[in-house]
């Protein structure tokens, strides 16, 4: 049987979900086989998700990066499952607030029914 109405959204959202978890895992097994593909260079890291998301993440120690050479200007170089990893993270406690927030929103309408009903049949 298909999905139905908001079926479907819920259907699609599991999907992306899966999927995103699919790339999450890929990512790990590239960094855990030591690969190059999950080295980012700092300016790669910038373009693909943002220099100021970049710096601050790493300034609140939440993002490392390595230096590929033993100089102080050697290139810093980040990987890409950890900031993937990251990212997740952050969209999984965003979309947990905004569910609840709608949760909240449903409560007080209801509450705001309820009382309008009491007023009438008063």
């Amino acid at each position: 049987m298909l999905p139905q109405g908001n079926a479907w959204v819920h259907a699609r959202r599991e999907r992306d979900r899966i999927m995103e978890d699919a790339m999450l895992v890929a990512y790990a097994v590239i960094a855990t086989l030591g690969h190059k593909e999950d080295d980012l260079s700092e300016r790669e890291a910038f373009e693909q998700y943002g220099r100021a998301w970049i710096k601050d993440r790493t300034r609140r120690g939440q993002l490392r990066f390595e230096r590929h050479g033993e100089e102080k200007l050697s290139p810093k170089v980040y990987s890409r499952f950890e900031i993937e990893s990251l990212k997740r993270a952050e969209k999984n406690i965003s979309d947990s607030y905004k569910r609840a927030l709608e949760k909240m929103d449903e409560m007080e309408e209801r509450m705001k029914m309820r009382a309008t009903r009491r007023k009438s049949s008063d």
